[in-house]
Formats: C-alpha cells, structure tokens, sequence
C-alpha cells in the first residue's frame, strides 16, 4: 500500500526531508504542526494515520507515528496489526 495520494496535502519541503530520512534509514522525529489545516490536510491525516485528526485550527502529527505507519506498510505481516 502507497501513501503518496494520503500525504499529498503536507508541505513538500516536510515530505521531502521526510522521505530522505527515511531512505537512509533515520527515523522520523518530532512534531509537525499546520496553523490552519484545511478540511482535505485532516482528511489525508486521518487516512494515513487511521485515526481522527481533531477539529481544532491547528493540526499536529507526531513524526514518529508517521514513521510507524509508513515503516509497517512495508511489513506485510503488519497488514492484520
């Protein structure tokens, strides 16, 4: 499963600096947060995480969740977790 259509809605510099972690094989950490989320940003959150994304202005992701989800979406023994 590709989450490239989930996240689409994230800054690309934060994605970018997101997948160059991760292709070196550095975890995600840390926060990040968008001041004013718009209803697709929550949406693409929730999908990718699983997990409502709140209804306040701000929306904050743990990088470390992410760093999960998208780690276990390469485990295909983690499709029934």
């Amino acid at each position: 499963m590709t989450h490239d259509r989930q996240v689409s809605c994230a800054p690309s510099g934060q994605i970018t600096r997101s997948r160059r972690r991760l292709e070196q094989g550095k975890p995600l950490t840390g926060t990040v947060t968008l001041g004013r989320a718009s209803p697709e940003q929550r949406r693409a959150v929730e999908l990718l995480l699983g997990r409502s994304a709140g209804t306040g202005a701000s929306l904050s992701v743990s990088l470390e969740e992410v760093d999960r989800v998208l780690r276990s979406s390469d485990d295909p023994s983690s499709a029934d977790k």
